[in-house]
């Protein structure tokens, strides 16, 4: 039986994670749907999103992912993308700890203008080493490999299909990067943020503002592009 045509194109999983009021979401909106809202709504335990996205082979020529060595010619030219917004709440850790099974990319994301959350990067890093297969070389993962949570809809067949065993795409983003959070109100510095991304593997790191549009496209495309050169190559 053929698919919906609405899921006629390969799927990946991504996942955002950091401490509440970071500005997961607005993130995700900015670039979904071009916009910012100011208003903070918490979530509540994941809120989700998907959106098409065409590709362009030019910018494969500067992906990053060591293993691959085949053409960027063979990539798939466009790609729908399951976003996954966890709360970052403590409350919340038993619901988003269904959701990093079969997840492709992570996107890390902290508060500039907030130390704390930014002190908080280790705890979430630990949750991540102990929920998801592969990340790190060890066997002691609390969750084994095997279907996530959202297994049973159709999208999520479509990511829990793709058996190619490999560690999800990381990058750290340093969001609130306005342009009116001067030297003053920031709390980490761009340098910190990069030295804290070379401490942890190397993860890519960008300085991003979801109410400005600083970088957002350039640190999401990032992930699309080694998400599919890792996973679908």
């Amino acid at each position: 039986m053929q698919p919906p045509a609405t899921l006629d194109y390969p799927r990946i999983k991504v996942l955002f994670v950091g401490d509440a009021t970071v500005g997961k979401s607005c993130l995700i909106k900015r670039f979904c749907e071009g916009r910012f809202v100011n208003k903070y709504i918490p979530t509540i335990g994941i809120d989700y999103g998907v959106k098409k996205i065409d590709i362009n082979p030019k910018k494969y020529t500067d992906l990053t992912h060591q293993n691959n060595n085949n053409n960027n010619n063979n990539l798939p030219l466009q790609v729908r993308v399951n976003f996954w917004d966890v709360a970052g709440s403590a409350e919340c850790f038993e619901i988003r700890n269904e959701f990093y099974a079969a997840t492709q990319g992570i996107i890390l994301v902290y508060d500039v203008t907030s130390r704390d959350s930014f002190d908080h990067l280790q705890q979430w890093w630990e949750e991540l080493l102990d929920y998801i297969p592969l990340l790190n070389n060890n066997n002691n993962n609390r969750r084994p490999s095997g279907p996530s949570a959202t297994a049973s809809t159709a999208a999520g067949k479509m990511v829990d299909n793709n058996n190619k065993a490999a560690p999800p795409v990381i990058v750290l983003l340093g969001n609130k990067c306005d342009s009116s959070n001067n030297n003053a109100k920031r709390a980490v510095s761009e340098e910190e943020g990069k030295k804290w991304a070379a401490a942890h593997g190397g993860i890519p790191y960008y300085d991003v503002s979801a109410s400005e549009e600083k970088n957002v496209a350039e640190s999401l495309e990032y992930v699309f592009y080694n998400v599919l050169a890792r996973f679908f190559m």
